[in-house]
């Protein structure tokens, strides 16, 4: 319950075009780069952060969801997609990334990567107004 007041907090302090990252326990702060809540010219909605150190992309449509964090040299994903009722990953039942889709962007997952083993948990927390 705490950690919900914490990302409650968290979440209005965030100033508009920005977000804050967590990626495999480092909390980071970055400009949105572009934020399409519709699709748009055969594009699906989208979130873009790019900076020095992180490009991090979430797509979303009905039926799938993704994201990929390139941090390193290395690419970290996870991919959802909605089949028979329910979201699976990699075939077996799973949460769905996107668990917020608005004026307020809320991603939570653990991705992998093909570059190496090992898992790494993401949160996202990212304001779209502006």
């Amino acid at each position: 319950m705490i950690g919900y007041f914490l990302t409650l907090a968290t979440a209005s302090a965030l100033s508009p075009g920005t977000a804050e990252l967590t990626f495999d326990g480092e909390t980071t702060s970055h400009h949105i780069a572009a934020c399409s809540l519709e699709a748009q010219d055969a594009m699906p909605p989208r979130l873009l952060i790019q900076d020095t150190d992180v490009t991090l992309n979430v797509s979303r449509v009905d039926h799938m969801q993704v994201i990929s964090v390139i941090r390193n040299n290395a690419n970290w994903s996870a991919t959802r997609m909605f089949i028979g009722g329910q979201w699976l990953d990699g075939g077996q039942p799973s949460e769905p990334i996107v668990s917020e889709w608005g004026d307020m962007i809320r991603v939570q997952a653990t991705l992998t990567t093909t570059s190496g083993p090992g898992e790494k948990p993401v949160t996202l927390i990212a304001n779209c107004r502006g």
